[in-house]
């Protein structure tokens, strides 16, 4: 039990040691994960205006669907 203990403390010590640096990974992770929502927002939001524009233009619903990769739903509703 005591060699346990001594591992998780001695893990302990390496992270306090290596605070830093972790803090430094998980900035740059959370840093790519906002960089990859962004994109698929702006993603999002192209196939939107799309939708908009093929809509206005008279396509068939079903078919903005089909292009965009928009419900059909959706399309309805904007």
């Amino acid at each position: 039990m005591d060699k346990h203990i001594n591992k998780i403390y001695e893990k302990a010590q390496l992270a306090l040691q290596n605070q830093e640096e972790y803090l430094a990974y998980i900035r740059a992770e959370q840093a790519e994960l906002d960089r990859k929502a962004q994109i698929k927002y702006g993603e999002r939001k192209g196939k939107i205006e799309v939708a908009i524009k093929l809509k206005k233009l008279g396509y068939p619903i079903k078919e903005i669907a089909e292009i965009t990769g928009i419900s059909v739903e959706k399309i309805r509703e904007i």
